[in-house]
């Protein structure tokens, strides 16, 4: 039977006034409830430092993922308030989105597909109790509405990017499926390497300029007897904060940026060894930290040593190296492998700093911390990370270890096994360390054994605060 016009707005409005039916109000009441639960186990007992700790410069903190689904459910309740409840009923489309109440809510919370959000949506630096206050607030304005809502929206209807066309009830839905979306993303946050634990220390960052005009960036925390980590080739700082959160507890913890990698500037000179090694001198003397522990891993091995056949020990208190090459003899071999890797470089250097990365790795890792990582590794340019390799090449550090007169701790994984045997033999009171069940990264897949390691090496070698 056809309505006659003034018959068709009649019974629009009756939709209007009618209420949603109950299971659909049920479910959606159910639905909000849930969500808003699990968010609130999730922030559940964090920390300043771990409400406001960002896994990269450009990623959100679990703050800011909280402020921002307040944003977006003040966005969305005004949508299906107004513009949306004020549009023509459209009955008739009903049946191209039959079936969406579940799709809204398995798609939306699917974060294997990124998304930019809107500038208006963009989180602003509430203080956590603040934007947590704002979603409760806003939260609990989308359930009153819920338990009123009129059948109405059921033939009203908007797309979204995520879901494509939807009526106004499953944009109610889609409010709760995005909220699930970002508490896994505070999930990821959560699990990055960094992210601190109770009680753990937030780094500060620190600048200073070399004697040849460079602006290098470290980060610090804690007090006590000073540690130095110099991380391997175009890595960051960074990428010792599981050593940096927890050491800080009980030592004046200071993690290096070399030169054109991390946060410092990128020069077009000084990529060899002994400038990095006088780098690293220049910062200990600036925080005036003598006598340091030196921690160096990978590249970082070379520049350590460098330190000391150059500068001696006198500011030294222990030396760590960490699964870095520390000489040889000639092999053909490996060189022609090396000069192929170097190559491979050049030629795609976003594929094989992605490669390269992962392979870093034997654990599991997130995979926007190795995305992260990767970013880090592409900030040094090509041609200098391809120069701090070739400036090693053939070099040989095994005449430096007999001017080691500091502990010294060798901690590698099994493809330097070789390494360690030849300076066990050549420094037999040197301490070394297999990790057989993690990659170069050591530091990083074992961490909580890591650190254990080298508080352990240091209160044997004197140099524990206590």
């Amino acid at each position: 039977m056809k309505l006659r016009p003034l018959a068709a707005a009649g019974f629009a409005a009756t939709l209007l006034a009618q209420p949603l039916p109950e299971a659909d109000r049920a479910r959606a009441i159910a639905e909000l409830e849930s969500s808003r639960k699990l968010l609130l186990d999730a922030v559940s007992g964090l920390t300043p430092a771990q409400w406001m700790f960002k896994p990269a410069p450009e990623r959100w903190s679990i703050a800011e993922c909280v402020e921002h689904i307040a944003l977006a459910e003040d966005s969305y309740y005004r949508l299906i308030t107004g513009p949306l409840m004020s549009s023509p009923a459209e009955p008739a489309k009903r049946a191209e989105v039959r079936g969406k109440d579940d799709e809204v809510l398995r798609k939306m919370p699917d974060r294997s597909s990124k998304r930019v959000t809107s500038q208006a949506l963009e989180p602003k630096g509430l203080p956590p109790n603040e934007a947590l206050e704002h979603f409760l607030s806003s939260r609990e304005r989308f359930l009153a509405y819920a338990r009123t809502a009129p059948e109405g929206l059921r033939d009203r209807f908007r797309a979204h990017r995520a879901v494509g066309l939807i009526d106004g009830y499953q944009w109610i839905l889609l409010a709760s499926g995005h909220t699930l979306r970002h508490i896994e993303q505070i999930r990821e946050v959560k699990a990055h390497p960094a992210f601190p634990a109770a009680g753990q220390a937030t780094p500060r960052s620190g600048f200073f300029k070399t004697t040849d005009g460079v602006r290098l960036h470290y980060l610090e925390a804690g007090q006590g007897p000073a540690i130095v980590f110099v991380p391997g080739w175009t890595m960051p700082a960074s990428i010792w904060m599981p050593q940096i959160r927890d050491l800080a507890r009980d030592f004046r913890v200071v993690a290096l940026d070399p030169r054109s990698q991390g946060e410092s500037e990128k020069p077009a000179e000084g990529h060899y060894p002994e400038r990095r090694a006088e780098d690293v001198k220049e910062l200990v003397e600036h925080l005036g930290i003598a006598p340091a522990v030196l921690v160096g891993w990978s590249l970082g091995v070379p520049e350590l040593l460098t330190y000391v056949d150059r500068f001696g020990t006198g500011s030294i208190r222990a030396l760590v190296l960490v699964d870095g090459w520390i000489g040889g003899d000639p092999d053909p071999a490996r060189e022609a492998a090396y000069r192929k890797m170097l190559k491979q470089a050049q030629l795609d250097r976003p594929a094989f700093a992605s490669a390269f990365v992962r392979q870093m790795y034997k654990k599991a890792q997130p995979e926007d911390y190795l995305r992260e990582v990767t970013a880090e590794s592409l900030k040094t340019p090509t041609n200098t990370a391809v120069c701090l390799l070739m400036n090693i090449q053939g070099s040989d550090w095994r005449p430096v270890l007999a001017k080691i007169d500091k502990p010294l701790l060798y901690a590698v994984t099994p493809w330097q096994k070789p390494q360690a045997e030849m300076l066990k033999a050549r420094l037999p009171a040197a301490r070394v360390e297999l990790f057989e069940e993690a990659g170069h990264a050591l530091f990083a897949d074992e961490p909580e054994r890591f650190n254990q390691v080298l508080r352990n090496f240091l209160a044997a070698g004197g140099a524990s605060p206590r």
